[in-house]
C-alpha cells in the first residue's frame, strides 16, 4: 500500500507540487459492496434489510475511487458535509470523501505533531466492515485504522511512558467518532481489560465525548495542545477567556454576510462577536452569533470552515458592492441596539452581562443546541426573549434539541468528532478523571492509577539492577545473535530487492523454507540462538530472585512470570512486529494477518512444582512457544483438535511435539493442547500469546471464542481429555490426585 499520509505530507509542504497520491482501497470498497448486496431493494422490509449478524444496512455501497488528487483530493470539508445521516442512501462518491477526510485529518495531526503524539504510522489500513460483529446501523461499521503512540510528560501516573493505540474510521465519519483501542498494557479506568475486549475503551468514554460535543467545544481539556485545535478544529479547545476577545481575529467581523451550517447552508448576516448566553458556564464564549435571512438567531461554535463560510458568490456587485451591503447591515443592527462599535469588533451592550440581563429575558438571546465542533452552527431559538420572562423561558438542551428539528424540517442536526476530538479526551483521562464529580468513578480512577504507577516504578526499578541491559534497551532492538541464522537471513531475504512486491514475495518464500508443518496447523522452526536462551533465561531467573514483585502466568500455571511486568513489554512489542508478525502472517493468513499485542511470559516445570499442564485452549489467536531449556526427560507438549471442529474431532491426538531448545513451535490459539509430566531436570519456554485486534472485530472470530468446548459424546482419545474443561472427564478416568471435579468447585 502506498504511504498516503507520507505523499499528503510532502504536498503539503510543497504547495507547488502535483502528484497523485494512489492507495490500494480494493479491500474497503468491495467490503462495502458486499454490505450493500445484503441489504433489500424494499426499505420497508426489515427482514430483508437485515444481514446474517442482525445488523441492518441501509444505501448503496460504493465502488473505490483509484487516487486522490493533490492534497489528498478532499481537504476542505465539503467532501465531509457531503456524507448524509446515518439511514440516507450513501453513494460512492460520498465514502471516497470520508477516506479524503480521513487522510486529510491524519496528515494535518502528523504535520502538527502535538507534544503528546510520540510516533505514528504513515499509511491508513482499510478494513472489511462486512465481516464484523456487532449489531447496528451500517455507518458504524468500521473502514479504515491508523496506528500511533501517545506519551505524557508531566506529573499524571500516567506519565513517562507510551501507549500504543489504534484509531479506527467508521464509515460513518466524521458524524459517527473513531474508536480507540489501546494496544499497550494499560491499567486504567477507562480501558476495558476483560479478554478478547481487553484495550477497547469504556461506553462511558464516548458518552463523555458526545456530552462534551453538544456543549459546542467547551473545553474541559488540559492538555498542552489543546489550544491548537488542529486543521479541523476541536470540540476540546480551551475556552476563551475574559479580556482574550479583542486580541484573537475572527475571519467575519459584525455585518459580514456569511453561510451557516445548519444541517444545510444558510444564508445569514454576524450580529454579534464573541456571544455569550448568560446561562453557560463562565468564561464560555463563542466566536459567532449570527442572524438567519429567516430571521432566526444560531451561533457558531467555532471560527472553521464547514460550521460558517462565506456565501457563494452570487451576481455581480464585487467588492464594492460587498463592502456596501456589510455598512448597511452593520448600520441596521446598530439602529436596532443590537450591537455597538469598536474598531470593527462587535461587542455586547455594555453592563448587559453584569446585569444578567439576558437571564432575565432582556435583549434577543441566540440559544442553541450545542453540537460541538464540527457540526454545524447551532439551531435557535426563533423568537426573542421578551423582558419579564421567566428563566424557565430559557430551553434546557432537551428542549433546544426540540426546537432545532422544528427549524430544520424534522431532522436533527448531526455532530461531527474529529481524531484530534478524541485523542485529546484520551490525553485528558490519562491526566485526570473525566468526571470529576462522580466519586465513584473518582476513586476507581485513582486506585488503578496508583497501580499502574506502582507497577512501572517496580519495571523501572528492575531495569537498574538488570543483568543484561541490552535486553531492555529499546534504541538498538532486537539484534542478530539473538536468532537462528536461517531465520535472520530469511527476515532480511527482502533487502536485495528494490521492488516492495518482489521484497515481500522473497521473504515470503524464505521464511516458509524455514518452517516446517508438523501436522496439519502446527509448525516448528529454529528461531531463538543458544545465546540469546541463556540470557534471557539468566534474567528471568534473576528477576525472580530479585525480590521483586512477581506476576505469573496465567490461572494454570503456578510458576513462572509475565515479561511485560518486568520491564520487557516494549521489547517484545518489537520483536512481535519484526520477527513474529510476517511469519503468523504467513502461516495464517486470517488469524495471523496482523498480531499487534500480546501477553508474552515464562513458564516452568520441574519436580516438586508445575509438572506439566492441562489440556487447553489459549486466549489468544496465534501461539509462539519456543524452549529456553535447560536439561529435561519428558515435558512434551501433546496437541489435539481444534476448538469448534467437527464432532468428535477436538478431543482426537493429532501430534506430541518434543521440544528442543531454540526451536519455536506456532500454532492457533484455538488449538487444544496440554503440557505433558516432565519427567526429571527442568525445562523452561517462552510464551507468546498473539493477539490480532483487527480479526477480534469479526463475526468469525466471536463465533470461535464462544464455543463451549467439546460436548460431543463419542469416546475421545483419553490423552486429550480434560479434567479442568471437560465435564464428561469422570467417564473416562480418574482425577489426577489433589484435582477435584469441575461440579465441586462450582465450574
Amino acid at each position: 500500500m502506498a504511504s498516503i499520509i507520507k505523499a499528503v505530507e510532502e504536498e503539503n509542504n510543497d504547495d507547488d507540487a502535483a502528484m497523485a497520491v494512489v492507495r490500494d482501497v480494493d479491500g474497503v470498497y468491495e467490503a462495502l459492496d458486499a454490505l450493500s448486496g445484503e441489504q433489500s431493494a424494499s426499505a420497508s422490509s426489515a427482514s430483508d434489510a437485515t444481514s446474517s449478524d442482525g445488523s441492518t444496512h441501509q444505501g448503496d455501497g460504493p465502488p473505490a475511487p483509484r487516487s486522490l488528487g493533490k492534497r489528498g483530493g478532499h481537504h476542505g470539508s465539503d467532501a465531509v458535509s457531503a456524507v448524509q445521516p446515518a439511514g440516507a442512501s450513501t453513494s460512492r462518491a460520498e465514502y471516497a470523501a470520508v477516506e479524503a477526510a480521513i487522510v486529510a485529518e491524519v496528515s494535518a495531526l502528523r504535520l502538527a505533531c502535538p507534544s503528546w503524539l510520540v510516533s505514528s504510522a504513515e499509511t491508513i489500513e482499510p478494513l472489511e466492515p462486512n465481516t464484523q460483529r456487532g449489531r447496528g446501523p451500517k455507518d458504524a461499521r468500521l473502514g479504515w485504522q491508523w496506528e500511533c503512540a501517545v506519551q505524557l510528560e508531566d506529573g499524571s501516573p500516567y506519565a513517562g511512558r507510551a501507549y500504543r493505540l489504534v484509531a479506527r474510521f467508521p464509515l460513518g465519519f466524521p458524524r459517527v467518532p473513531p474508536k480507540l483501542q489501546v494496544l499497550s498494557v494499560l491499567l486504567h479506568a477507562e480501558v476495558e481489560l476483560r479478554d478478547p475486549y481487553e484495550g477497547q475503551l469504556e461506553d462511558t468514554f464516548y458518552e463523555t465525548l458526545v456530552t462534551r460535543a453538544r456543549r459546542g467545544g467547551e473545553a474541559h481539556t488540559n492538555t498542552q495542545d489543546g489550544a491548537n485545535g488542529g486543521a479541523n478544529g476541536s470540540a476540546l479547545r480551551r475556552p476563551v477567556q475574559p479580556g482574550e476577545q479583542a486580541v484573537r481575529r475572527l475571519r467575519f467581523g459584525v455585518g459580514d454576510r456569511v453561510e451557516c451550517n445548519v444541517g444545510r447552508w444558510v444564508a445569514g448576516v454576524v450580529v454579534r462577536l464573541w456571544y455569550r448566553e448568560a446561562r453557560w458556564e463562565s468564561g464560555r464564549t463563542v466566536p459567532y452569533q449570527v442572524r438567519l435571512d429567516s430571521g432566526d438567531l444560531v451561533y457558531a461554535p467555532a471560527d472553521v470552515e464547514r460550521l460558517i463560510r462565506r456565501p457563494n458568490a452570487e451576481g455581480d456587485g464585487g467588492t464594492a458592492g460587498e463592502a456596501a451591503a456589510k455598512e448597511g447591515a452593520v448600520k441596521e443592527l446598530a439602529a436596532e441596539g443590537e450591537i455597538e462599535r469598536n474598531d470593527g469588533i462587535a461587542e455586547q451592550k455594555a453592563g448587559r452581562d453584569k446585569q444578567g440581563g439576558e437571564a432575565n429575558g432582556e435583549g434577543r438571546a441566540g440559544a442553541g443546541a450545542v453540537h460541538g465542533d464540527g457540526i454545524g452552527a447551532e439551531a435557535p431559538r426563533s423568537a426573542a426573549s421578551r423582558p419579564g420572562q421567566e428563566d424557565a423561558a430559557v430551553p434546557d438542551s432537551s428542549s433546544v434539541a426540540s426546537e432545532a428539528c422544528k427549524v430544520h424540517g424534522d431532522q436533527h442536526v448531526p455532530l461531527d468528532f474529529s481524531l484530534r476530538q478524541v485523542l485529546e479526551l484520551f490525553v485528558e483521562a490519562l491526566r485526570s478523571p473525566l468526571d470529576p464529580d462522580d466519586d465513584d468513578a473518582v476513586r476507581m480512577w485513582q486506585m488503578l492509577a496508583r497501580r499502574h504507577a506502582d507497577e512501572v516504578e517496580a519495571e523501572v526499578e528492575y531495569c537498574g539492577m538488570c543483568l543484561h541491559p541490552e535486553l531492555f534497551d529499546l534504541t538498538t532492538g532486537p539484534q542478530r545473535d539473538w536468532f537462528a541464522e536461517r531465520l535472520w537471513d530469511a527476515l532480511h531475504a527482502s533487502d536485495a530487492h528494490a521492488n516492495p512486491a518482489e521484497a515481500a514475495a522473497a521473504r515470503d518464500a524464505a521464511l516458509r523454507s524455514i518452517c516446517t508443518e508438523v501436522s496439519p496447523g502446527v509448525f516448528t522452526f529454529d528461531m531463538l540462538s543458544m545465546s540469546f536462551c541463556d540470557r534471557l533465561l539468566d534474567e528471568l531467573q534473576h528477576y525472580e530472585a530479585s525480590g521483586m514483585p512477581v506476576v505469573r502466568p496465567n490461572s494454570m500455571n503456578n510458576y513462572g512470570v509475565v515479561l511485560n511486568s518486568i520491564g520487557l513489554e516494549r521489547m517484545v512489542d518489537l520483536l512481535q512486529r519484526d520477527v513474529v508478525r510476517p511469519i503468523a502472517k504467513l502461516l495464517f493468513p486470517k488469524e495471523g494477518s496482523c498480531v499487534d499485542h500480546h501477553h508474552t511470559f515464562m513458564v516452568q516445570y520441574k519436580a516438586g512444582e508445575d509438572l506439566g499442564l492441562d489440556m487447553h485452549t489459549d486466549a489468544c489467536d496465534v501461539t509462539l512457544n519456543v524452549c529456553l531449556g535447560k536439561e529435561f526427560v519428558g515435558a512434551g507438549l501433546t496437541l489435539c483438535g481444534l476448538r469448534g471442529a467437527p464432532a468428535g474431532s477436538e478431543r482426537r491426538f493429532v501430534y506430541r511435539h518434543a521440544h528442543v531448545r531454540g526451536k519455536a513451535l506456532m500454532h492457533l490459539g484455538h488449538h487444544r493442547h496440554g503440557a505433558d509430566d516432565i519427567v526429571s531436570g527442568e525445562r523452561y519456554n517462552l510464551i507468546m500469546w498473539n493477539k490480532n485486534s483487527t480479526y477480534r472485530l469479526t463475526r468469525e472470530f466471536m463465533g470461535k471464542y464462544m464455543q463451549p468446548p467439546s460436548t460431543d459424546r463419542e469416546t475421545p482419545d483419553l490423552v486429550c481429555l480434560s479434567y479442568t474443561h471437560d465435564d464428561d472427564y469422570e467417564t473416562y478416568k480418574k482425577f489426577p490426585e489433589g484435582k477435584r471435579p469441575r461440579r465441586d468447585q462450582g465450574g
